[in-house]
């Protein structure tokens, strides 16, 4: 990987790997992107999606692979949010950018699909894991309808946490009932983080 000390950093699970990130480094020329990803496959997608970015396949929820003090700005989108390790391997003026789903985050798919709620206090808690090594930024919700066909729809429910609850075939069956296009409420939280030196 080349020049970590001006990398974004971004962990996610969606099927469009590295979506974000490549996103992220369209808008900032100076960086290169590391994503991280717990599936070989989905890492290897990753690389692929910009010049300047490369992946590794490792366990977010673990140890990250990365020099301490080395990246500029970390992303977690829909991921396991590793708050000692951010903390470690951003340098000292380090951001963190954190999307998180809200309690309205695909409701119309939870009674159909089988998926699993979002937790109203989610981001409650969140908050208090990071306070103590992060002070809060900028903070934005935001909300829009997705008017999804059925592939859509399973390849929702097949990438989240539901589907340690449901078989492949049983997720598809689900979904090919639905009408299409099927109407759904994306809502998110979008949220920076600065780094501080010593515990507050």
């Amino acid at each position: 990987m080349t020049n970590l000390r001006h990398a974004c950093a971004a962990s996610t699970r969606v099927r469009a790997a590295g979506h974000y990130l490549a996103r992220v480094l369209d808008r900032c020329p100076a960086l290169t992107g590391l994503a991280i990803d717990i599936s070989r496959f989905a890492a290897r997608r990753a690389a692929r999606v910009h010049a300047r970015a490369g992946a590794l396949v490792a366990d977010g929820e673990r140890t990250l692979p990365i020099r301490s003090h080395s990246v500029a700005l970390a992303i977690s989108v829909f991921a396991p949010r590793n708050v000692p390790e951010f903390h470690r391997v951003l340098n000292h003026r380090g951001a963190l950018l954190i999307v998180t789903p809200t309690d309205q985050h695909l409701t119309q798919l939870i009674q159909p699909m089988g998926l699993l709620s979002v937790d109203a206090r989610k981001e409650e808690r969140l908050h208090t894991r990071l306070r103590t090594t992060f002070e809060p930024g900028v903070r934005e919700s935001l909300e829009l309808t997705l008017q999804l066909t059925r592939d859509d729809a399973f390849h929702i429910a097949a990438m989240g946490p539901s589907a340690f609850h449901a078989s492949t075939e049983e997720l598809r069956r689900r979904a090919d009932v639905l009408p299409e296009p099927y109407a759904v409420t994306a809502s998110f939280t979008v949220a920076s983080y600065q780094r501080v030196e010593k515990p507050l």
